[in-house]
């Protein structure tokens, strides 16, 4: 049987919305270390790739919460 996010209990889904919150906050500041290391090796691209790892998480988490 499939449990709704509406019949879990509130305190939950506050505790497991700050747990994705911070690892969204992880994924962004180790993307950040990324692009910093990138363009301090005079790699462009990588640093690019880099920018859009950081960014496609933060983009996932705004239309998720826009649609709930």
């Amino acid at each position: 049987m499939t449990v709704h996010s509406s019949q879990a209990p509130a305190a939950a889904r506050r505790v497991v919305s700050a747990l994705l919150w911070v690892a969204l906050a992880v994924i962004v500041v180790i993307a950040a270390g990324d692009v910093w290391a990138a363009l301090s090796s005079g790699d462009p691209v990588m640093a690019m790739v880099a920018v859009v790892a950081g960014l496609a998480p933060i983009l996932l988490a705004v239309l998720v919460r826009r649609n709930v």
